[in-house]
């Protein structure tokens, strides 16, 4: 059973035991004040449950995020030494480049570095390449040349990594979402559902 739906039975469980039969019919066990407080300490105690599941989820995420960018902290490890001269003597030109060439000729170079499996220069361009193109359909491709890019240049377990960093952040978000809506649920319900919430 998923926590939220235990936390909501647990709650349904504790509010029908303030309930008994008597000829057919359901009757509140204690007065009416008392019952009152007992509901109120009941769904208290299902909002912090909420909340505290909500904070966790929140707390994964950021985790996680950690986790994948500490992936990404020294890219030059990616190299090997041979690998990394081979970059330090190129830096100067691919900077030039990317500084001088409009985006579809850097797209162009960084292309032919991705289909020539030339790792050093893939890994400049990977570092240095603009993250925006001018138009939409520019910035599209320079996404998609990065990701081939990375696929050249990252070491399998960093891809491995990031891959399970991103498992992970999407599994908290899924969490951290149900949790928001099981909070609003609980609530008046009045508004709007915000899930960035």
């Amino acid at each position: 059973m998923e926590p939220l739906e235990e936390f909501k039975t647990k709650r349904d469980a504790a509010i029908e035991a303030l309930y008994t039969e008597i000829d057919g019919q359901r009757v509140q066990k204690f007065g009416s004040e008392i019952h009152t407080r007992f509901i109120e300490d009941i769904e208290g105690s299902y909002l912090a449950d909420l909340q505290e599941f909500k904070q966790q989820a929140e707390l994964d995420k950021q985790q996680a995020e950690e986790t994948k960018n500490g992936s990404f902290a020294d890219t030059t490890a990616w190299l090997s030494p041979e690998e990394l001269t081979r970059a330090e003597a190129s830096a100067a030109f691919v900077k030039e480049d990317l500084q001088e060439l409009d985006t579809d000729e850097i797209l162009i170079r960084a292309k032919a570095a991705a289909k020539n499996k030339d790792k050093p220069l893939a890994w400049l361009y990977l570092r240095y390449m603009p993250t925006e193109a001018n138009t939409v359909s520019g910035s599209i491709e320079l996404t998609r040349l990065k990701e081939q890019l990375e696929t050249l240049v990252m070491p399998p377990a960093v891809v491995e990594a990031a891959a399970n960093s991103a498992d992970l952040m999407l599994d908290a978000e899924r969490r951290r979402v149900a949790a928001s809506e099981a909070l609003y649920l609980a609530g008046d319900g009045q508004g709007a559902f915000n899930p960035f919430q």
